[in-house]
């Protein structure tokens, strides 16, 4: 698979529970779906064609914490 473009990024949800801060994220983006075989030649999908693809995920981070990266801790298609 490879993308193609990010078409948009949503905020889905944001929550904040003490310190822990939870944020859902939709990426809505265009992708080439295909599956090749050990010669490279296409066996499943379309190397042409762009699929519209819908991802949902979830981050989360202790917000008092010195460390500023989020962790994922879910994901979804939407």
């Amino acid at each position: 698979n490879k993308v193609m473009d990010i078409e948009k990024i949503d905020l889905v949800e944001a929550s904040l529970s003490g310190s822990m801060a939870e944020v859902t994220v939709e990426f809505t983006s265009h992708m080439v779906m295909s599956t090749l075989d050990a010669d490279g030649k296409i066996i499943e999908g379309d190397a042409d064609r762009t699929v519209k693809v819908s991802d949902i995920w979830t981050f989360c981070r202790d917000v008092k914490s010195s460390d500023p990266n989020w962790t994922l801790v879910a994901t979804r298609t939407g």
